[in-house]
């Protein structure tokens, strides 16, 4: 407010106001104008504390809840993961093949067994490492898949005759199934190689074992032919009846 407005409201309320009494009273409205603003900046300070305080109590109930959450998720109540787990899990996957390639078969059907299914890559030789896993680690008849992935999805392979072979032998020798075994040798003599005369020998077996003893009289006689010197020829003779 200018010096004239002062003066012209001062003689409105006072007549002998004069321009002591003016520049008084305007010292007195400018203490009390900063007084208000004081008291203003500490309340407001005062609300900002109580924000924080609110904050900081928040943040711990907070953090108490979790705590009181954290025993449910160790105990298995809630799930809990680790950003470390894949690579156990991968480690894991991984252990039972160096284990099998040392020849501990049993360490590494265990490991393997853990891992799951999917450790083993869809590729003949690691599927008949795996086979020789199970196999030789005491579990014929978890090598069974393996083999028969072998059979059928890498039929092309040199090696689907070898697969074939074993798992005839596992069937007939390990779990006393002589009709799937006889299928099994079957199939690898088709294969020809050189499996194919011990193929047809167990094939006789095979069938002999089953009851068909038809067609093992035959299977023997088709052995005669092909292989009249033949290593096996006695087992064929005695399990084709021919003796």
């Amino acid at each position: 407010m200018t010096d004239p407005m002062w003066r012209a409201l001062g003689a409105r309320v006072e007549s002998n106001w004069n321009s002591q009494r003016a520049q008084a009273a305007r010292a007195v409205i400018k203490r009390r104008h900063a007084r208000r603003r004081a008291a203003v900046r500490v309340r407001t300070a005062a609300f900002s504390v109580s924000l924080v305080a609110g904050g900081v109590a928040a943040l711990v109930d907070l953090r108490a809840t979790a705590r009181s959450y954290a025993p449910m998720a160790a105990s298995g109540s809630a799930p809990c993961s680790s950003p470390n787990e894949p690579a156990r899990a991968s480690v894991v996957a991984s252990s039972w093949r160096p284990l099998a390639e040392r020849g501990r078969y049993e360490a590494a059907h265990r490991a393997l067994k853990k891992a799951g299914p999917d450790a083993v890559r869809d590729e003949t030789a690691d599927l008949l490492l795996a086979a020789d896993a199970a196999l030789l680690g005491g579990y014929p008849a978890d090598s069974l898949p393996y083999l028969e992935r072998v059979v059928r999805t890498h039929a092309n392979d040199p090696r689907a005759a070898l697969a074939s072979f074993t798992l005839g032998r596992v069937l007939l020798d390990e779990l006393g199934r002589p009709w799937e075994a006889a299928d099994a040798f079957a199939r690898a003599r088709a294969a020809g190689g050189p499996l194919a005369e011990d193929a047809l020998a167990r094939e006789v077996e095979a069938t002999s074992r089953a009851g068909d003893t038809v067609r093992s009289r035959e299977l023997a006689r088709g052995y005669q032919y092909l292989y009249p010197y033949g290593r096996r020829a006695k087992a064929v003779s005695r399990f084709g009846g021919l003796d």
